[in-house]
């Protein structure tokens, strides 16, 4: 769960600047590292924007953050998409 997801949730999507949703993410950024995740808790871990730099979301007690190679990731997967659709097509009109 990160910032978007709470300001989507709470029905201002992109709105980073939503005091509420900065809240209630301090709130359960501090809930979830009060818990032992050998006792069922759960860890921190989100997405790296400009806004919210890997080095920062680090300093909050995040355990895992993911950064710009999701972005090939989506890359890839939307070319293979494309591919599939062409050769589906051509085969139909071809």
């Amino acid at each position: 769960m990160g910032l978007f997801d709470l300001s989507a949730s709470l029905a201002y999507l992109w709105d980073r600047g939503y005091k509420k949703a900065r809240e209630t993410l301090g709130t359960t950024e501090k809930g979830v590292l009060k818990s032992d995740p050998r006792n069922g808790g759960a860890f921190l871990g989100s997405f790296a924007m400009p806004h919210d730099p890997p080095e920062e979301i680090g300093r909050r007690g995040y355990g895992m953050v993911s950064g710009a190679v999701d972005v090939g990731l989506f890359r890839n997967a939307a070319l293979e998409d494309v591919r599939k659709f062409k050769i589906k097509s051509d085969r139909r009109f071809g």
